[in-house]
């Protein structure tokens, strides 16, 4: 309890999100996830919502390779990072203190330069001193730009010590079916259970 996690655990819902069962292909599905969030948010009493592949300290533990230019890992250096792929809202939604930059929104798409928000652990070992925004790295095939930069936080246990820790965006990413919905609500999130249920 009197650990910090990184986020603020009060005043949220998380709902899983499984279009496995239906008929969804990508754009079905894509047109599904944006209605959900969109019908979501304009509930009364919801501040933010937004979804995510996994929220932190869930069952799920997203891992990728990373790559920078110009940095030499040492013998048996672990470059194998957490990540994470979110939409819109999501560091709203979940209380993720952004420190510098953005988060990730409406601007990134398909069709726009992949970024990525990243945390502080992630930024002080590849980038000391340096000022992070702009600065690339590659994972999955792809280069991406960060433009945000993220509080530390806890994502596998509460007594993890700190650890790198990157976002990409749900729109430049493959098409998943498993997600979490997480909405930030402003008073007790049970009021707004039964309405999410509903449109889902």
């Amino acid at each position: 309890l009197r650990v910090n996690p990184g986020f603020e655990p009060r005043n949220a819902l998380v709902v899983p999100v499984d279009l496995g069962f239906g008929q969804y292909p990508e754009p079905e599905g894509r047109e599904f996830e944006q209605h959900l969030v969109d019908r979501v948010r304009a509930l009364p009493g919801v501040k933010s919502a937004a979804l995510a592949v996994e929220i932190p300290l869930g069952q799920l533990h997203l891992r990728g390779f990373v790559s920078i230019d110009g940095y030499v890992p040492k013998p048996g250096e672990q470059m194998v990072h957490r990540r994470n792929v979110v939409g819109p809202e999501y560091f709203q939604a979940m209380g993720i203190p952004i420190l510098e930059g953005r988060e990730i929104d409406e601007r990134d798409r398909k069709d726009t330069r992949p970024v990525a928000v990243i945390n502080q652990a992630m930024a002080a070992r590849y980038w000391p001193g340096q000022d992070p925004i702009g600065k690339t790295f590659e994972n999955s095939g792809k280069t991406w730009a960060v433009v945000g930069v993220i509080k530390n936080g806890k994502y596998d246990a509460l007594t993890e010590a700190p650890q790198p820790y990157f976002c990409l965006p749900l729109s430049q990413t493959d098409y998943v079916k498993r997600l979490h919905l997480v909405a930030r609500t402003i008073g007790s999130p049970r009021g707004a259970a039964s309405p999410v249920l509903q449109i889902l």
